[in-house]
């Protein structure tokens, strides 16, 4: 018995996309290395992580590289700095693209579990 032509391009679709997933996790890959030496570099000229043990400061580091790598313009950071309210830390990135993270949030601070 014959699959239906729509079940079919559904397949092909599901296929295409994890494809595309695949090749965006090794673009990330391939730019996070840069991306993590970056990030860091400005973090250390700007003492912005200071008040954070070092293993925090390493967990916030790598999680802003990643959001960086993301980017699909990244070459070069323009700038780190936090939000005006300080819960983020944020990457200046050129072409006005900026990638950022939320410091509670990635340092799991006033989580639950249950």
């Amino acid at each position: 018995m014959e699959r239906p032509r729509l079940e079919i391009d559904l397949e092909i679709l599901q296929q295409q996309r994890w494809q595309q997933e695949q090749e965006e996790q090794q673009r990330i890959g391939q730019k996070l290395p840069e991306a993590i030496e970056d990030v860091q570099d400005h973090l250390n000229q700007n003492n912005l992580l200071k008040e954070f043990p070092q293993e925090q400061q390493k967990q916030l580091t790598e999680a802003l590289a990643v959001e960086v790598a993301k980017k699909k313009h990244f070459d070069k950071i323009d700038g780190v700095g936090l939000s005006k309210d300080g819960n983020y830390l944020v990457a200046h990135i050129r072409h006005n693209v900026a990638a950022h993270i939320d410091i509670r949030q990635t340092l799991n601070f006033g989580t639950t579990t249950s």
